[in-house]
């Protein structure tokens, strides 16, 4: 549980200490699905940003529609439940989360504990 602006929420993360500064990666309920946020810990300017990031696992690699929420620094998607990038995220052993051109640094994310986490998170989101 972790509260946020609208009250208290269940939500999953996962943190990432790239290049010394701490990034994480996010899934918040949405109904009727998640919204998974990146929160890259860096300088960079990405108000009006909207575009794809890289999600991409040892398997699997997606494009992902984000617009950056400059008040919470975040880059947020909201997707459907059962989503392949939320499915790879469950599967996948480790996750990179990047843009082309490196527009936005790649993080890394390390993912055990991923799949119950966020089959948790759906199943309190269904209620």
């Amino acid at each position: 549980m972790q509260e946020l602006e609208e009250g208290r929420a269940m939500v999953a993360s996962v943190c990432s200490d790239d290049d010394g500064g701490l990034s994480y990666l996010e899934a918040r309920c949405f109904p009727p699905g998640l919204n998974i946020r990146f929160v890259p810990r860096d300088d960079g300017d990405y108000n009006n940003f909207k575009g794809d990031l890289i999600f991409e696992t040892e398997q699997y690699h997606r494009l992902v529609f984000v617009t950056y929420e400059g008040l919470d620094g975040a880059f947020a998607a909201y997707l459907p439940f059962g989503h392949p990038a939320i499915e790879m995220m469950k599967g996948g052993k480790s996750i990179i989360v990047s843009a082309e051109g490196g527009t936005v640094p790649a993080r890394s994310f390390k993912l055990g504990g991923t799949r119950q986490a966020l089959e948790k998170l759906e199943k309190s989101c269904q209620r």
